[in-house]
């Protein structure tokens, strides 16, 4: 039986969320026929063991994306072997609500890509959810001042239009999904906001792995308004800079005054030595 939609999910050593996600997925109500492709990226734990186990719970394929370490070469291997016209992306340590599925293809019409809402209430706490904000729950971001961007873990995107815009890109490690948004954009394919596809996002929990999640984030930025400054991405005025450079020395005592505290300066911190290293590295001032 041919798919409507071939739901892909790059897996990566993620035994302790993957049951959830996967319990997540078995039970979407969607009048369509769809398949989940796991593009595994070299786990060697039982993540693949317990996928196993659901394969007579829905359609459920495997495939090796083991050859290149990162989510944009598991998408991108995900892509090439979907059976389906259209592709939802998802990750394996969120939660994809019951409607998920069903309401990115409800909202979907041919040329657009549809991005979901993700909420962050369920499963974290306060203090992790607050220094971020609640990114992508009521819209999409404008980033840059430029184009608005989505989250790689919740998209539904043609097939024919991911090939037509050259696919994700393996030279970005981190980042991707806000280039893969705007060169999609820029092609002439609208990205449409779905609120009611729902994805339950899991943040980094202690103030170590939320300083590394941020600044992996941050550190590409200045490469894509390197690449598209042209095409109307602007950088932070200076006296914001300067602000948030001040902000942090004048909150030194945060990093001993509480969880809640310490990740909101770890996230400002994180967020301007990614932008600071990124600007060395890829020799384009973007602060």
């Amino acid at each position: 039986m041919s798919c409507d939609i071939t739901v892909v999910m790059p897996v990566y050593n993620s035994e302790s969320f993957l049951e959830e996600q996967l319990t997540a997925l078995a039970g979407q109500d969607v009048d369509a026929h769809w398949e989940l492709l796991i593009a595994d990226n070299g786990s060697t734990d039982a993540s693949l063991a317990i996928a196993e186990r659901f394969r007579d719970r829905m359609a459920l394929r495997v495939v090796d994306a083991s050859a290149v370490r990162g989510v944009s070469y598991a998408r991108s291997v995900g892509a090439a072997q979907a059976s389906a016209p259209l592709i939802a992306y998802c990750d394996d340590d969120d939660i994809v609500d019951t409607g998920w599925l069903r309401a990115l293809r409800d909202t979907w019409v041919p040329g657009t890509v549809v991005a979901g809402a993700l909420e962050h209430d369920s499963l974290n706490e306060t203090h992790q959810i607050e220094p971020r904000g609640r990114v992508q729950s009521r819209e999409l971001p404008l980033h840059m001042g430029f184009l608005p961007i989505a989250a790689g873990c919740n998209l539904l995107i043609e097939r024919a239009v991911l090939d037509e815009v050259g696919g994700w890109r393996l030279d970005l490690p981190h980042g991707e999904d806000a280039e893969l948004c705007w060169r999609l954009q820029m092609a002439g394919h609208p990205l449409v906001f779905a609120p009611a596809a729902v994805v339950h996002y899991r943040l980094r929990g202690n103030a170590r792995k939320l300083f590394r999640q941020i600044y992996w984030y941050n550190e590409p930025y200045p490469k894509l308004f390197k690449e598209y400054r042209a095409a109307g991405a602007c950088r932070r005025p200076a006296t914001e800079v300067a602000g948030r450079y001040l902000w942090m020395l004048s909150r030194l005592p945060y990093l001993v005054c509480g969880r809640r505290r310490r990740s909101l300066w770890c996230v400002v911190a994180a967020q301007n030595a990614g932008l600071l290293a990124g600007s060395v590295h890829y020799r384009s001032v973007c602060l």
